[in-house]
């Protein structure tokens, strides 16, 4: 690791100059953040709108001489001990991590963090839901914890107290891919989100190789199986498909296909398949110069008023505007 890269990732913060100088106090940043009542509790919800903007991973080095009150996220999260220790509270139980250590938590997990003194760094990465598709966890061994773990988030199989503990001190290549990742992280290069982005897969590939020690409410059944098919069928084909289609290439009923689609993951088919033509639209108005037109009907889409409605009813804004600001230099 370069001298540079160390004295990034441990120089003092002005988030941590303020907590020096103010001790016992609640950052003023909490004053910003909305609540949620979780049964009869009022607490924080992060939903990292800032770290993650237009990508879907993001990363921020927890504050230390400070403690973190109780809180739900709105993404998946994976916190790695990079230096010294912390100690987590989640679901009521406490949790003391030491360097190395990786806790992956679910989304709408209650969890808080004891104070952090000068050599205990604590690194987040935060992953939208969409980072996860089916065809990466196809990658992966189905019988392993981990893959059952992410099966679970992406087919929205909502379980509470749903996190993985991996011990990475034995894994020194784990601790090596990081460093690389911290290096495009803090001095960005072209690309650097994509190289990113890729460094987590490979961290999640030496996590699979790892028997987590605490799981709860893990268990993946046919129906789950099933519908990871199903998601990858319609994924396969940019949503650009019939339920009919769909049946017949899975030889399946299509009353079996909704009635899975609906108990396992909350959503139809037609929900289903307008999320992932919405998510190939916004790839191609980023990644190339077809017009919007073109790209509405590339992924199935013929009513120019129904694109427009559901592209901004999705992303809060339209594509025309979404392409101003993401679109990338075309060569």
């Amino acid at each position: 690791m370069s001298k540079l890269l160390q004295q990034k990732i441990f120089q003092t913060t002005d988030s941590e100059e303020w907590h020096l100088r103010n001790k016992n106090k609640l950052s003023p940043f909490y004053k910003t953040l909305k609540t949620k009542n979780y049964h009869g509790h009022q607490v924080f919800f992060f939903d990292f709108v800032n770290t993650l903007k237009e990508n879907k991973i993001g990363m921020i080095r927890e504050t230390r001489y400070t403690t973190i009150p109780p809180h739900l996220h709105k993404d998946m999260e994976m916190n790695y001990i990079y230096s010294g220790k912390c100690t987590f509270f989640i679901n009521g139980r406490k949790i003391t991590l030491r360097k190395g250590d990786v806790c992956i938590l679910d989304t709408d997990v209650i969890n808080s963090a004891a104070y952090k003194g000068t050599k205990d760094i604590v690194f987040n990465i935060i992953f939208k839901k969409e980072y996860f598709s089916s065809n990466f966890l196809s990658q992966f061994n189905g019988s392993d914890t981990l893959s059952r773990f992410l099966l679970n988030a992406i087919i929205g199989k909502q379980s509470s107290d749903n996190f993985l503990i991996f011990h990475t001190e034995n894994t020194k290549k784990f601790a090596q891919i990081f460093d690389m990742l911290l290096e495009e992280h803090y001095f960005p290069k072209s690309n650097s989100i994509n190289i990113i982005e890729n460094y987590c897969s490979i961290l999640f590939f030496y996590l699979s190789r790892i028997i987590g020690d605490d799981n709860q409410n893990l268990i993946v059944n046919t129906a789950d199986k099933n519908v990871l098919q199903i998601l990858q069928t319609i994924e396969k084909k940019d949503g650009n498909c019939s339920l009919n289609e769909v049946a017949k290439e899975l030889h399946f009923s299509v009353s079996t296909i909704y009635k899975l689609l609906k108990e396992v993951t909350g959503k139809n088919f037609s929900q289903i398949k307008i999320e992932t033509q919405l998510k190939r639209a916004k790839f191609l108005l980023s990644e190339t110069s077809l017009p919007i037109t073109e790209i509405m009907l590339n992924v199935g889409i013929k009513n120019t008023t129904f694109f427009y409605s559901k592209f901004y009813e999705k992303f809060g804004e339209t594509p025309k505007q979404f392409r101003q600001k993401n679109q990338h230099l075309q060569i």
